[in-house]
Formats: structure tokens, C-alpha cells, sequence
């Protein structure tokens, strides 16, 4: 019988996604010893819509790369989101696009440079456990034959929407995933990525209660994908996820004419979604989960990024109080980190579901666009709610609905989608990030990360 090889670290993190690689930047910069462990070698692909929303964004810089992370990125400072009518509102912002396998990159590569040590090829297969407290994980590595395990005070769960590592660590509630996506890669002439510069969220009324997308990428490669939830707003059962992307295509203006002007760069992947803080416990003594593994992924739009690294960001932070504070008592860190993060965010997942289940009444959905002029009622509930100045429930309610019919504005032309062929493309990087924001200063839901003495 083969026995593991053990190597002990103060914090080891499994899984180097946005999610894990956050908390481990955050802890390193607080002087935490960190191991960070990954089944894959980097960079490798991911299936995901790319679209960095502003929380992602905060978080970057929060973390201070958000220079060193954007430099590739599109950047674009409105969002189109489209009703199933193809009523257009356009919500102003700050966003960006980039691949998933250059932000991964970017982000282990912070991790690597902060002094994080990164094993790849390490597939996790269950922890290291003293009674109920989980003091590290063992691991199966390719081309070892015998197993590895590090030990550590604190472990974080970072393993995205995988069941497997969340029943080995006894953490799984539900097995299936809250929604599937689809995703594609398309490169097209720079004369049709000119045209196509807003990204655009689209509940289409092919697709509805679904949703698809159309983010246009760095060197003129667009992400064409579809999202379809598995419960809720009206859905009884999951049809072809292929099918509805097909259906997508046909469907929106937009996507159809990126798909058949442009050039696959590859066969279409999918993936599944795990969301609104539901399918696993958030910890268990001695363990952590983040990121999409804790269900950090919204319903309604899918966006998982930002709150992915959000939640690395407050473990981090709850991991350093319990070490510099609690001493020995490592195991109050789960408790703290759940319960501040569902204090700062569970309300708005609640309205995000909410708006989620809006979508079984597709004409609901389009008279309320209709109503969303600039200026609006409804258009800066829309803004506040992407931008997470308010509550999803402000507007998807009886109250916002009532705001949205009594108030006089002109309605939105359904057609409205191209951008003027004078604009040339996304707005300069100083226009949208003059200089650094300091939010983790100013937003009380991201930490600041003072040290460990």
C-alpha cells in the first residue's frame, strides 16, 4: 500500500479559478501561507459568458490588478439588455470582456507572483479529517503513482460547480445544477465587430424563460452563448441545451449575424450553474466554500464572476481574523465567513430570483422595457440593480411595477441595436478607469486587508 507523501501549508485552497485564486492573493497580501491546488495545468479553457460586470471589477481592484488583469480586455461602458419583444435598454456602466483562460491566467499568475505555491495536476479525492475538522486534503496527481496530501490549519473549496469534491467533503445538498449554459467562440471582420460593440443580454422570446448573450471579446471574437434554468420561472424540464442555442441563433438579430459572417473557433461548450447560495453547505469546521461551488452565480442573468471573487474576498478576510484573533480556534472562520457574506448578499439573491421567475411572463418583461427610457423609473432600477445600488425586487414587484406604468415617459424602440457606423469601438481605458477607485475602501462589502500579526 502506497502512503501519501504530506507537505503542510497554513491555508490550502483547492481550485484556481477566479473564486480561489482571489482569496489566495488576499491572504498572501496578508502575509497567509498559501498553497493553492488545481486538477488542471494553466491556462486551460472554461466554459463562461467572460463578461467582467462591476462587482468583478471591484473585486479586481480590490485587489489591486485591476491594470494589470484589464490591460487585454474589451472594455465597453454600457450594457444592451434585450426583452423578449426585442425591446432594447441600454444600461450604463463599467464593464469589460476577456476569455476565461486569459483571466484565469492572469489571476493565478498574481497569485504565483504574491508568493502562493500553485500545484498543478492535483485532483483532490477527499480530506484529511480529524473527527469533523478538516485539516487538509488528499490528492491523486497525474504521472504519480502514489498519493499526495497537504495538511493545513484552514482549507477552501474552491472546485466551481463539480459534485464530486462537494459530496467528498460532505458538503452536497442537491446534485443538480440550477442551470446549464452554452457558449461558442466566433471571430468576425472588424467591419461587423465595429457594429456589435454593446454586450447584450438577450431573454428572447424563442428561448424565454432562458436567456442567451452576445459579448463581444478582444481581437474581434465574439461569445455567443445561451443560459437554460433547470427550476423555476415556468420550467418543468431541461430541453436540448444544443437546440435552444440553435434556436438562439435563428432568433436574435445580433448572434445571427456574428454566427454567420464570422469564422468557429471552436465546437460549442457547455457547463452547468450552480446558484443563488443554494446545493451545499458554506463550511464545515476546519473547511470553506467559495465561488461557484457555494452557488455564488446569480439566477436570472448567470453572472458568477464577481460574486465568485467576492466570496474569496470575505472567506480571505474571516480566515484572517480567526488567525490573527482567535488563535488556535481556526474553526469560527466558516461560521464568520457565512454569515457575513449571506448578511451582505442574500437579499439581493432573492431578488435576483424573483426577477428569475418574472420570466415565465414574457409580455411582463416586455412592457416593462418599453417603459425603460433614459431617465426612467424603471431604466435606473435596471442600473441599480446591475450596478448593486438596490435591490432586483425595486423593479420586479407590484410596487415597482406600479412605478413603471404610472410614470410618463416615451417607450423605447424595439429596433434599436446598432451602434452609428461613426463609432469606431469601445471607449479609451482612461475613459473608463481614470484611476484607481479604491473601493475597498468605500464599499463596506469588500474588505480591507490589514495583515496577520
Amino acid at each position: 500500500m502506497n502512503l501519501p507523501a504530506c507537505t503542510d501549508t497554513e491555508v490550502l485552497i483547492i481550485g484556481a479559478g477566479p473564486a480561489g485564486s482571489a482569496t489566495a492573493i488576499a491572504l498572501r497580501q496578508a502575509g497567509v501561507d498559501v498553497t493553492l491546488a488545481d486538477r488542471h495545468d494553466f491556462p486551460r479553457d472554461k466554459a463562461c459568458g467572460d463578461a467582467l460586470m462591476p462587482d468583478t471589477l471591484r473585486a479586481l481592484e480590490c485587489l489591486g490588478l485591476g491594470d494589470r488583469v484589464l490591460e487585454p480586455a474589451l472594455l465597453a461602458e454600457s450594457m444592451r439588455v434585450h426583452a423578449p419583444d426585442g425591446t432594447a435598454v441600454d444600461v450604463p456602466g463599467n464593464f469589460a470582456c476577456l476569455p476565461r483562460r486569459k483571466l484565469d491566467q492572469s489571476l493565478l499568475e498574481a497569485a504565483r507572483d504574491a508568493g502562493v505555491r500553485f500545484l498543478p495536476r492535483h485532483r483532490v479525492r477527499g480530506p484529511i479529517q480529524s473527527g469533523d475538522h478538516v485539516g487538509g486534503a488528499r490528492f491523486s496527481v497525474a504521472g504519480v503513482a502514489s498519493p499526495q496530501c497537504v495538511g493545513a490549519r484552514l482549507t477552501v473549496l474552491a472546485t466551481g460547480a463539480a459534485v464530486e469534491p462537494l459530496q467528498a467533503f460532505q458538503l452536497l445538498l442537491r446534485r443538480t445544477p440550477s442551470a446549464l449554459a452554452l457558449r461558442a467562440y466566433y471571430k468576425v471582420p472588424h467591419s461587423i465587430a465595429r457594429t456589435h460593440r454593446h454586450l447584450k443580454l438577450s431573454y428572447d422570446a424563442a428561448i424565454c424563460p432562458g436567456y442567451g448573450w452576445s459579448f463581444p471579446g478582444p481581437d474581434n471574437v465574439f461569445n455567443i452563448g445561451v443560459g437554460i434554468f433547470s427550476q423555476g420561472a415556468g420550467r418543468s424540464a431541461i430541453p436540448n441545451l444544443r437546440g435552444v442555442w440553435d434556436t438562439f441563433i435563428r432568433s436574435f438579430p445580433p448572434a445571427r449575424e456574428i454566427v454567420s459572417r464570422g469564422r468557429p473557433l471552436a465546437p460549442p461548450r457547455g457547463a452547468p450553474l450552480r446558484c443563488n447560495l443554494e446545493g451545499a453547505q458554506l463550511h464545515r469546521p476546519g473547511l470553506l466554500v467559495v465561488g461557484e461551488a457555494a452557488g455564488t452565480t446569480f439566477p436570472f442573468s448567470g453572472e458568477g464572476i464577481g460574486k465568485a471573487m467576492e466570496s474569496g474576498l470575505s472567506a480571505a478576510q474571516a480566515i484572517i481574523k480567526a488567525l490573527r484573533d482567535d488563535g488556535s480556534r481556526t474553526d469560527t472562520a466558516g461560521t464568520r465567513y457565512e454569515a457575513d457574506f449571506r448578511a451582505l448578499h442574500a437579499a439581493r439573491y432573492r431578488g435576483y430570483r424573483r426577477a428569475q421567475s418574472w420570466l415565465a411572463w414574457p409580455a411582463m418583461c416586455n412592457l416593462i422595457a418599453r417603459r425603460a427610457g433614459p431617465g426612467s423609473f424603471a431604466s435606473q432600477r435596471l442600473e441599480d440593480m446591475i450596478q448593486e445600488r438596490g435591490d432586483p425586487g425595486d423593479l420586479f414587484s407590484i410596487p415597482g411595477l406600479c412605478r413603471t406604468f404610472l410614470e410618463s415617459r416615451p417607450p423605447v424602440p424595439p429596433d434599436a441595436d446598432r451602434a452609428p457606423a461613426s463609432e469606431t469601438g469601445p471607449p479609451p481605458r482612461s475613459a473608463i478607469f481614470p484611476q484607481r477607485w479604491g473601493f475597498c475602501d468605500s464599499r463596506r462589502d469588500l474588505p480591507v486587508f490589514d495583515g496577520v500579526s
